[in-house]
């Protein structure tokens, strides 16, 4: 099977159009087109549905998705070997993470690595509403970093060591900063909560018999501390973005029944890419991720 007709096949299936693919991949469309329908020939099967809303995947051109991808990424690891990646000296890391993870603590973590490894080209992804281990045992990202992932999903796993959660709240809302806030008081607190950590955040709420109360939800985390400063609410956020709400105007408070996160790095079982094997390594130095003291 023809490396070539893999990448245009994938690279249609992304942008669910010839057009897009062909601009993207910088050649002919015509060209395209024959390659995609040879490869069709090849497999004997439609791999596509040609409409005049778009280009979409047939039931058949989704099972290949992955592989295909998987076998890209094989090629890639071959070549690697070739031109000294495994040195570090070029590549390429793919990495996803699940909101709030990609600013803290991946853009540190990150940081280290460029420091590090400055030619290797960081391409880091939101998983957005998906499911990212899902997007990782399906080839579309090689590693992700996210939340206490479930013990079944199958994948190779390491957790960074737990991070407390703080109470970030306005300065006109009577707490004391560096105060111990009760259950009780939390549970009555109005919270403005991000809408990808909210169900992750109550069920930390709800383990210690807390039943949340939301005054406002969000997709855009960047307002978050805003809307904490404008009155209306408090929010739970780790070290590094409540030491940010603080340098901002905001009170960050304890909780005297603690709450932490743990994030945890993923991938599928099996040989890693030197990239990925790097950015592991990273994570595994002690101290090197630790968050600030909000307090400070």
């Amino acid at each position: 099977m023809d490396r070539r007709h893999l990448e245009y096949f994938v690279a249609v299936a992304e942008h669910e159009s010839f057009t897009a693919a062909a601009h993207a991949l910088r050649i002919a469309q015509p060209s395209l087109s024959q390659a995609v329908k040879a490869l069709e020939n090849e497999v004997k099967t439609e791999l596509f549905h040609r409409t005049a809303r778009g280009t979409f995947l047939t039931s058949a051109g989704e099972a290949m998705l992955g592989p295909a991808r998987q076998t890209l990424r094989g090629f890639e690891t071959t070549a690697a070997a070739a031109v000294n990646v495994r040195d570090l000296t070029t590549g390429w890391l793919d990495v996803a993470a699940v909101a709030g993870v990609a600013t803290d603590p991946l853009s540190d973590v990150l940081a280290h690595y460029h420091a590090r490894h400055p030619g290797v080209v960081l391409h880091i992804a939101d998983s957005g509403s998906a499911d990212i281990a899902d997007l990782v045992r399906t080839g579309a990202h090689e590693l992700a970093l996210t939340w206490n992932p479930r013990s079944d999903e199958g994948l190779a796993t390491y957790s960074l060591a737990p991070e407390p959660i703080y109470l970030v709240v306005g300065a006109d809302r009577g707490f004391a900063h560096g105060a111990s806030v009760t259950p009780e008081q939390l549970a009555t607190v109005g919270l403005v909560v991000n809408t990808a950590s909210r169900v992750y955040l109550a069920d930390l709420m709800r383990v210690q018999g807390i039943v949340p109360r939301i005054t406002a939800e969000t997709t855009a985390r960047e307002v978050i501390v805003p809307l904490v400063l404008g009155g209306i609410g408090a929010a739970l956020l780790p070290p590094r973005a409540a030491a940010d709400a603080r340098n901002r105007g905001a009170v960050v408070c304890r909780l005297e029944v603690p709450l932490t996160r743990q994030v945890t790095a993923i991938w599928r079982p099996g040989e890693l890419t030197p990239a990925a094997e790097a950015l592991i390594g990273i994570l595994r130095t002690p101290g090197l991720t630790a968050p600030p003291d909000p307090f400070r």
